[in-house]
């Protein structure tokens, strides 16, 4: 389900080549792979979080089926925070990268779409608060073995060959010259989402591995939240 929902959001986002390799990479990778197949919430993870970052993008359009995708929204990010807390770091990174226009032009149903999502997930953060009693002391510390071992698995556990052609592929995406002629959208619109992409990206990883200094929380499949922007 996660493969037609990654096309959908980089059709949107950048075009169709863009979506269609996105796709490809998504149906093949090892580390979806591998979490698909057990009987927990991450390949669930992973679906919500292309489908929050798919609606939360329409909801910032404006349009006539505008309340609609916000609606979308709201919902698929609270059951996204119920699937796993990481799910906040997301949707931590759509609304500090909204930017500021964009911000101010929807003021308004961004202001009862975030009210609508924090009653929402109310019950998860008051068990969170009052119901931690050490399930994750069992966690190690990160090291900077553990962590190459989950960049390989990350990037479909080809080793650090296909590891280093993932890294020139992300920068390269990153550093796309300002006035390339790339996506269904102009300059402005691309630099946005592909800081939204890359922060969906990297933020999620380095907030955890930073967090793992006071507290582990680091675990490679506690990051499937950001698995679609790769």
């Amino acid at each position: 389900a996660s493969i037609p929902a990654i096309y959908a959001l980089g059709k949107k986002l950048f075009g169709e080549n863009a979506a269609l390799a996105a796709a490809a990479l998504a149906a093949v990778n090892m580390f979806q792979i591998r979490y698909s197949q057990e009987a927990r919430a991450y390949s669930l993870v992973i679906l919500l979080a292309t489908l929050s970052t798919y609606f939360f993008v329409r909801a910032i359009d404006d349009g006539p089926a505008a309340l609609n995708y916000r609606i979308a929204y709201v919902a698929f990010s609270a059951l996204g925070v119920y699937a796993h807390l990481n799910f906040c770091l997301l949707l931590g990174v759509q609304w500090v990268f909204i930017g500021r226009q964009r911000l101010v032009r929807h003021l308004i149903p961004a202001t009862w779409m975030l009210g609508t999502l924090l009653v929402l997930v109310t019950p998860m953060a008051s068990f969170i608060a009052t119901k931690d009693h050490g399930q994750l002391n069992w966690i190690p510390s990160p090291s900077f073995l553990s962590v190459l071992e989950f960049a390989k698995l990350f990037t479909g556990y080809g080793g650090t060959p296909l590891l280093a052609v993932y890294g020139l592929l992300c920068l390269t995406a990153m550093m796309v010259p300002a006035g390339a002629a790339v996506g269904p959208c102009g300059t402005d619109e691309l630099r946005w989402a592909t800081r939204l992409i890359s922060s969906w990206l990297f933020v999620p990883i380095i907030s955890t591995l930073f967090l793992s200094i006071w507290k582990p929380v680091f675990v490679d499949r506690f990051m499937a939240v950001s698995a679609p922007a790769l």
